[in-house]
């Protein structure tokens, strides 16, 4: 459900179309409930989008239809959120968006590391007691096309958010530290990415997957 939210929260900002890209990334979080690793890969593909968070769970967005499917592979089920609960959760995501428009560039440390055989430059920001550290990289072909790509995506880009925050810097982010008070500590590092075309198929439900009610008693729509 956590996931869901998360999701539900930030589709206002995938509201454009995209070129096709795939990314995997690995996601560690050490916090109040605990520590977490997961590799997520994301599709993406004109107005839809796909991620893969490990090999349980898929979340599929339409953002022309203004859909969202989570899928349980375990279960070979699938929930659909409704529109109504999508339209609410994109007006809460533009007035978050308007606040964070006079947000301050990071900042270069100086500091460089290789990172998955990238060279990579250190920036800093702090924001509402939120500590964020950006390693960037300018090795990575094709850098500035996927960086805008994800900016593309606001909220929902697979940086949490973050990149929107690189207004002022040069090189794509290889890997994020987020330091909260809420969540702790997350680390996001990128393993691979490329431009890629993107089968419609990996963008549906399978044939055999049955649908559910979200909870609450809302009814999913069929595929």
């Amino acid at each position: 459900m956590k996931t869901l939210l998360t999701v539900l929260f930030s589709f206002a900002a995938f509201a454009v179309s995209h070129a096709g890209f795939e990314m995997v990334q690995e996601l560690n979080q050490t916090g109040p409930q605990g520590t977490m690793t997961v590799q997520t890969v994301t599709k993406a593909e004109g107005d839809m989008m796909r991620v893969d968070a490990g090999t349980d769970v898929t979340t599929i967005i339409n953002t022309a239809k203004k859909e969202i499917k989570t899928l349980m592979h375990k279960q070979k089920a699938f929930m659909q959120v409704p529109s109504s609960v999508i339209e609410n959760a994109e007006k809460m995501a533009l007035e978050q968006e308007a606040k964070m428009k006079d947000i301050p560039a990071p900042t270069p440390t100086g500091k460089t590391q290789q990172i998955n055989g990238y060279n990579c430059s250190e920036y800093v920001q702090e924001l509402d007691g939120n500590k964020m550290t950006f390693w960037l990289t300018k090795d990575l072909k094709g850098a500035d096309k996927l960086l805008a790509e994800a900016k593309g995506m606001g909220n929902f880009d697979p940086f949490k958010g973050s990149v929107k925050n690189l207004s002022g810097t040069e090189g794509f982010p290889i890997r994020i530290e987020i330091e909260s008070p809420q969540i702790g500590r997350m680390q996001i590092t990128t393993l691979s990415i490329k431009e890629a075309t993107i089968p419609a198929a990996e963008f549906e439900a399978p044939a055999d997957y049955k649908a559910f009610a979200m909870p609450g008693g809302l009814a999913p729509s069929q595929p």
